[in-house]
């Protein structure tokens, strides 16, 4: 089974959504906290037991005695295939609404209702390879959840019947097959037959959160079917256990989620069965007295071992809706367990989370963003193909979806030295905080400034408008580099339109430079330079001041240190990176690493000489939008 459609009414943030397609692959669902992630997957979870959660905002309720809608709905599109559909109906005796008469199905056609017409319909209906249920699920308060066609029938396979009372009787076998109930079409009403099979939808769904579930300790049982809180997990696994080749493979994809865990076993503890979850240690030593009860044993694996047991065992499609698991899971093993995920494309995933890791390792066909705006929760749909755009862009300009995801906004620097030094000159020099500000590097500046820099800027502006998952750019600060007036003003209008067409607000300044050829240019202190090569590891001799403020004034002379720019522009637009580099290696035998070494400058200045730093830090606060 898999849902092909959705939409929420009136249940906890969520007023009403439109039509939201899903994929049979990973779809995702993110945004930020408390927006209705975990809202959204309680509703899709399809539960007879979730309750009636009414929307309530200033939205629906004007005044504190307003009446509101108490009921809670959620629509849904399921497909489920000829055995899911056969398997829902075993059992049953259900009444199939007769087509018109002359409607075509296949190479015959449905001429009348004698025997042999009504058993070429039977045998049709029951033949199709899948099923598309269009239903309603409804939750009231004090009453069970019931569920509702919202058309007629609601599998839809052809035209609806001029009489609706019209129907064929046939019953529904345990081994899926079909036979007529009555050679002649029955009168009166009955349910329908989309309406009984969601009766036992829930067994095809599967929700699992960040919460501890009672799963170590059940009853000896032969059950296969794990239930919806895994309750019976080791009721499953000790059936399991008892197919060698199926338990070692699961045991050996449970290794490779979680490489801690040695071995997974089952055994009798009184008149139940328990779950022992062995160290990698313990199971090389034939330990089983060291083994751990699965209660005892952290989240993460439980839900981990009814995860894989769910996806590796299920003859059929499952939902699986998986809530969070950056909270019951370190990063390696969710980015494992989703890999594990993608080798089963059988079934079909809603992953609800804010973690960037697992994002980018589901690489989900769909993403769905929840955003609030202190009235209800809304789902914005970002297509397989917008996020392979979004990978795309930010490889383009050496980023990745880990850097600027959740952001409120980002400000563009030059490179990496700038993306790690400005934020210490933010907090310690401006006493601010970034909050949900990001400072992050662009690679090949060089173009922006090429016939082909409004492409860049394009790029920018797509990854910072992609349904919001990228955030807007407060704009951007890079090098001077020498750059002429036309040069600049270029940039600058560049960088507004595109901003103006997407609908953003501008400022005179969208792009603005360094007062210096560089960042570098800052750091070419003196005391700052002697202290810090005096204090790395693997500098060759003790290096005085003078030998630094004479190698400094050597290569100031050198006009090959200027170039393109002339050297009467003095020390400020000498290229200081170039320098640097020389500098390390003529007088400490070292390499300069640029994020390293330019750190060690960055603090060595704001603790002893701040004000050598303060005209950097005032563009910071300018491009940032910062008042004094």
């Amino acid at each position: 089974m898999h849902i092909t459609q959705f939409a929420v009414y009136n249940y906890k943030s969520f007023a009403e959504t439109p039509m939201i397609d899903l994929t049979h692959g990973i779809n995702v669902v993110t945004g930020q906290n408390n927006t209705g992630k975990t809202a959204l997957l309680e509703s899709l979870a399809l539960s007879p037991n979730t309750p009636a959660v009414p929307h309530r905002s200033l939205k629906n309720m004007a005044t504190r005695d307003a009446q509101i809608d108490q009921a809670s709905r959620i629509a849904v599109s399921v497909v489920l295939s000829n055995r899911e559909f056969l398997s829902a109906l075993s059992n049953l005796n259900v009444l199939i609404p007769l087509p018109k008469v002359g409607q075509a199905f296949g190479t015959d056609t449905y001429v009348d209702d004698s025997p042999g017409s009504l058993d070429f319909f039977r045998k049709w209906f029951f033949s199709q390879p899948t099923y598309t249920l269009r239903l309603v699920l409804q939750m009231a308060p004090g009453t069970a959840a019931v569920w509702y066609a919202n058309q007629f029938p609601s599998f839809g396979l052809y035209e609806p019947p001029a009489q609706p009372a019209r129907r064929v009787s046939c019953n529904v076998k345990p081994d899926h097959s079909t036979e007529l109930a009555d050679q002649y079409p029955v009168a009166g009403h009955g349910p329908d037959l989309g309406v009984l099979a969601a009766q036992r939808i829930p067994r095809f769904v599967y929700r699992f959160t960040a919460e501890r579930f009672n799963m170590g300790v059940s009853e000896f049982g032969s059950q296969i079917l794990l239930q919806p809180r895994a309750t019976n997990l080791p009721e499953v696994l000790g059936v399991l256990q008892s197919n060698r080749p199926a338990f070692d493979n699961f045991v050996r994809i449970v290794r490779d989620v979680l490489p801690q865990v040695g071995d997974i076993t089952v055994r009798p503890e009184g008149n139940r069965q328990k779950i022992l979850v062995w160290a990698a240690s313990a199971y090389e030593a034939a330990r089983e007295d060291l083994a751990v009860g699965l209660n005892e044993s952290g989240t993460g694996i439980g839900q981990v071992l009814a995860i894989l047991y769910v996806v590796l065992t299920s003859h059929d499609s499952q939902v699986i809706l998986i809530d969070e698991p950056q909270s019951f899971l370190h990063p390696g093993a969710a980015r494992k367990l989703v890999e594990v995920l993608k080798q089963h494309p059988e079934h079909q995933y809603i992953i609800a989370t804010h973690s960037p890791t697992i994002i980018t390792a589901a690489k989900p066909e769909k993403i769905l963003l929840v955003i609030h705006d202190d009235f209800a929760s809304n789902v914005h749909v970002l297509e397989s193909s917008d996020a392979a755009g979004l990978r795309k862009y930010l490889d383009e300009i050496g980023a990745s979806f880990a850097d600027v995801y959740g952001a409120d906004n980002i400000l563009w620097v030059e490179g990496f030295t700038e993306e790690k030094c400005y934020p210490i000159m933010v907090e310690r020099l401006l006493k601010r905080s970034l909050m949900g500000t990001v400072i992050k590097a662009v690679i090949a500046t060089d173009d922006f400034r090429a016939k082909h820099g409004e492409r860049f800027f394009d790029i920018y502006h797509r990854l910072s408008t992609a349904q919001s998952l990228i955030p807007v750019p407060v704009g951007f600060l890079f090098d001077d580099e020498g750059r002429s007036k036309m040069q600049k003003d270029e940039l600058q209008r560049r960088a507004k339109a595109v901003l103006q067409r997407a609908g953003k607000p501008t400022k005179d300044d969208v792009v603005r430079f360094t007062r210096r050829r560089m960042y570098e240019n800052y750091l070419l202190d003196t005391p700052a330079l002697t202290a810090v090569l005096n204090s790395t590891d693997g500098h060759t001799k003790t290096i005085s001041e003078g030998d630094v403020r004479g190698y400094i004034a050597s290569c100031s002379i050198d006009p090959s240190y200027f170039t393109p720019l002339e050297p009467s522009r003095g020390i400020e637009w000498i290229h200081a990176a170039n320098v640097l580099e020389g500098l390390f290696r003529s007088l400490a035998g070292m390499e300069y690493l640029k994020t390293r070494h330019s750190v060690e400058l960055t603090e060595w200045l704001v603790t002893h000489d701040p004000e050598k730093l303060s005209d950097v830090a005032h563009l910071i606060r300018e491009a940032l939008g910062w008042s004094n």
